[in-house]
């Protein structure tokens, strides 16, 4: 009797641990999303370029960003703490804000990133109704495009390895 009642609790404790492990895949695993629809070819970033923001050279992820969103912040605070060098792939920030707002960001960042200021014109036509926005560039164009809500480095290695 007294067999059967361990059995019983060893059955209950080992589907609780089954249960568990499917719960932290499903909480824990790394965000999968939809393809993303290809960037639009014709964006021009050359007007965010510069001698120390060349964007036409290899891989850049070009992160458009406000300097008072929240989500943004977060987005910000996962980009910078990439190893994206591994790949060859420079960041850059693409900020709207007022300058105050902009020095805090980067001062709560901690890191000394690249970045340049943009018009709330430029930021719209790039980062559109659901900032912020990452794109990647080969060469200076636009290969893939992700909202913030759901990049994730897995994306960004996929499409860094993606041929042409």
């Amino acid at each position: 009797m007294a067999g059967n009642r361990h059995s019983g609790i060893l059955l209950v404790l080992g589907l609780a641990a089954a249960l568990a492990a499917t719960v932290a895949l499903i909480v824990f695993r790394a965000p999968r999303a939809e393809p993303q629809p290809a960037p639009d070819a014709t964006l021009d970033f050359r007007r965010f370029a510069s001698p120390e923001f060349p964007l036409n050279q290899g891989l850049a992820l070009v992160v458009f960003l406000s300097a008072d969103c929240s989500h943004c912040m977060e987005t910000a605070r996962y980009v910078a703490g990439l190893d994206t060098e591994e790949h060859g792939t420079r960041v850059y920030f693409v900020i709207l804000g007022e300058p105050a707002e902009i020095d805090s960001l980067l001062h709560t960042l901690g890191a000394q990133l690249p970045y340049c200021v943009a018009t709330p014109l430029d930021y719209a036509e790039f980062a559109g109704d659901d900032p912020p926005t990452l794109y990647l560039l080969r060469d200076g164009r636009p290969e893939a495009r992700w909202p913030g809500s759901i990049f994730h480095v897995d994306l960004l290695h996929e499409a860094q390895n993606r041929k042409r």
